[in-house]
Order: structure tokens, then sequence, then C-alpha cells
């Protein structure tokens, strides 16, 4: 088997402007329509203890910025079920994110369908090299 690595990262709008996604642009809106209302909380106390704003919004750092304010918000959101865990620990074992949640988050589905797409065109090239 050979080991992948998957990057999210952009697209671009109506306008053809690139749009950044990182995987936290897809985990923490999963965590809020989980937890409405300890993500909320999460959220606000984040912003509020933080300063988030990048001098020059131009600048690149403005997406690393936002994907890290993204994680502390997830960070804080699983400290009540798993305090002092890294964001992989707080979203395979805090047992916010169910199965149900999954199946329903849209956003979820269009990446899981991108995923199949990804590993199936990649189980083509691979058998069409051994043949």
């Amino acid at each position: 088997m050979v080991n992948s690595r998957i990057q999210v990262w952009s697209h671009k709008n109506n306008d053809g402007e690139p749009v950044v996604v990182t995987l936290e642009d897809i985990v923490l809106p999963l965590f809020q329509f989980a937890k409405r209302d300890i993500s909320e909380k999460s959220e606000s106390f984040v912003n509020d203890a933080f300063s988030w704003n990048p001098a020059d919004r131009s600048d690149k750092s403005c997406i690393a910025k936002e994907a890290k304010r993204k994680k502390a918000v997830i960070a804080t959101l699983g400290q009540g079920k798993k305090p002092g865990s890294s964001i992989n620990v707080i979203i395979e074992q805090s047992g916010f994110i169910e199965e149900k949640h999954l199946q329903e988050f849209r956003h979820v589905q269009i990446f899981s369908h991108f995923l199949q797409e990804l590993m199936a065109s990649r189980r083509l090239t691979e058998n069409s090299v051994r043949a």
C-alpha cells in the first residue's frame, strides 16, 4: 500500500478569485453543526481572548492566522471532554461528532465524494502501472 497525504487548499469562486479552504474550514463548521451551543461559546472566548487580525489583510499570513484561530476554537471545544489533548484526539474521542453528523453535513458529503473519486482514480493508476 502506498502512503498518501491530502492537502485541502483552494478553489476559485464565481468571480475567478481564489478561495482558500483548509481542513479547519470543514471541521469547525462540522463541530458547529453538531454542538452549536458550546461551539458558539468557544468561538466567542477565542475571539475575545486573542488578537486574530493580521496587520496586512492582503498578506498570505491571513490564511494561516485564520486556520490557527479555527484550530484554537476546536481545541477549546474539546477541553471539557479531553483536556490537554490534540485536535486529532478531540475529533476522534470527544464524541461531539457522531456518524449522523457526518452523513447530514453537506461539506463532509462533498469532501467524502472527492476522496472516493481520488482513491478510485489512484487505484486505476496503480493497476495500470502494474499491468
